[in-house]
């Protein structure tokens, strides 16, 4: 349990953070990082994915700090966030792990062997989808990278580009027409990329 002095800090804390003082940040950061970071991992057990969840949480708080309206206490708020990134950990590993599963009964029923050249394929594809996003307006590429990428949300990322959400929507469906499109030639490559 806080004491009264300790949250009064806190909340002092958070005043100067919301007028961008970087040191109100750092000092926030040293104190509450390490704890969510051992939070995260002892659900995800990956070290890397519980890194990414404390720097998103950290970016998340930057980002939004002059609009930050935390009425109980900072601890609370930011383990509420680790949270539900959490769970959408879980969820993209869970979908994730169904169409990997899909994909090699997929293989299996159709007695498709991937050939070596098929696996160096697969090194060059990286470059080629870059360079077909790069023909994307800049909008249409954000919203897919955000997405493929970045692994955010819908609504991450309508929040972070201020557009609608269906609005993201319409513009990952025309990155993917596109690229199905143009890596029509990449057999199951290009399946194995959209999982």
């Amino acid at each position: 349990m806080k004491d009264s002095t300790t949250i009064s800090n806190e909340k002092h804390l958070l005043t100067s953070l919301k007028s961008g003082d970087e040191k109100s940040f750092n000092l926030l950061y040293h104190t509450y990082a390490k704890k969510l970071l051992e939070f995260s991992y002892s659900f995800t057990k990956n070290k890397i994915s519980s890194e990414e969840i404390v720097q998103d949480i950290f970016e998340s708080i930057w980002k939004k700090r002059e609009d930050l309206n935390i009425d109980g206490s900072f601890q609370h708020y930011i383990f509420g966030i680790a949270k539900h990134k959490i769970l959408n950990y879980f969820r993209s590993e869970k979908v994730r792990k169904k169409y990997v599963d899909h994909f090699n009964l997929f293989l299996a029923q159709y007695d498709i062997t991937p050939s070596v050249q098929d696996f160096i394929n697969l090194q060059d594809l990286k470059t080629i989808i870059h360079e077909e996003l790069e023909m994307l307006p800049n909008k249409c590429k954000e919203a897919f990278m955000r997405s493929r990428f970045d692994h955010k949300s819908l609504d991450e990322i309508a929040d972070i580009m201020g557009i609608s959400k269906r609005t993201v929507e319409n513009y990952i469906t025309q990155a993917l027409k596109h690229l199905r499109i143009k890596l029509k030639d990449y057999y199951w490559i290009v399946i194995l990329f959209f999982i």
